[in-house]
């Protein structure tokens, strides 16, 4: 089986220089990402307990009896912010390479790919290598977030699997990455060009690259540039494909070229 990056073309750096980002939840466009969705219930001792830890809070309700008539307000007030915090911290450990199972995504290509001016690369999730390199993916599962229950437990849910219905189209495969010391670097931002963002790369295995898709609208000197240094890049068995608009239907129609 395959699965595909979508990346526009300012990233021809991954090909160049045989890096991927592998990105903490909290860099991601879905604020939702690994963010826990925390449901614990309090006895009226517990409560007290909060309320001997948690000074600040104890304004806002008297005593432990009015947690009974402020329950999702209290519930609000202190695990909204205790999420983001846990997914702040978990940002700091652990990224992920986040992979589509289709190449062809009309709508991935428009917001990744920059409206299908950009690339698709192409992996063999199946290789040994791959394996070996990042692991087992996990499928993202789309539904109703699940909930952290209990009293102050440690969370067991799997977050980093879970989205959205909304997200269905993108078919995300997610692969965990605890980072390494040298991982963080700075690259130039791809929607500021000029500026410079950090993000966190890893060299990734060039042998498990079995193919690069380039979009529709990509430059003919950006369609040029691939063909001419895929080969010094050090992919030498990745075919190259340019994308055409079928006559008929709404698919991408792939033409494969020469890599000289």
């Amino acid at each position: 089986m395959s699965l595909y990056k979508y990346l526009p073309p300012i990233r021809v750096d991954v090909l160049r220089g045989g890096l991927i980002s592998v990105s903490p939840a909290n860099s991601r466009n879905d604020p939702f990402d690994e963010l826990p969705a925390l449901d614990f219930d309090f006895s009226a001792e517990n409560l007290r307990q909060v309320y001997n830890q948690r000074p600040k809070l104890q304004h806002q309700w008297v005593n432990a009896a009015a947690y009974i008539n402020n329950r999702q307000k209290y519930k609000a007030a202190l695990f909204g912010p205790g999420a983001l915090k846990m997914q702040e911290k978990m940002s700091l450990e652990f990224g992920a390479l986040c992979l589509c199972k289709e190449w062809n995504s009309i709508p991935m290509w428009s917001y990744y790919a920059k409206a299908h001016e950009g690339f698709v690369m192409e992996f063999d999730e199946k290789s040994k290598i791959f394996k070996k390199h990042f692991g087992k993916g996990e499928r993202i599962q789309y539904g109703p977030r699940g909930k952290v229950k209990g009293w102050m437990l440690t969370p067991t849910v799997r977050q980093h699997t879970r989205k959205a219905a909304s997200w269905r189209h993108e078919k995300e495969v997610r692969f965990l990455w605890a980072f390494e010391l040298g991982d963080k670097r700075q690259v130039e931002d791809d929607e500021n060009p000029g500026q410079m963002k950090t993000v966190f790369l890893t060299p990734f295995p060039k042998e498990t690259l079995t193919a690069i898709y380039l979009g529709v609208r990509a430059k003919p000197e950006f369609v040029r540039s691939i063909m001419k240094n895929l080969r010094k890049w050090g992919f030498v068995n990745a075919r190259l494909f340019h994308l055409i608009p079928h006559h008929e239907d709404f698919q991408l129609v792939p033409t494969e070229l020469r890599v000289g």
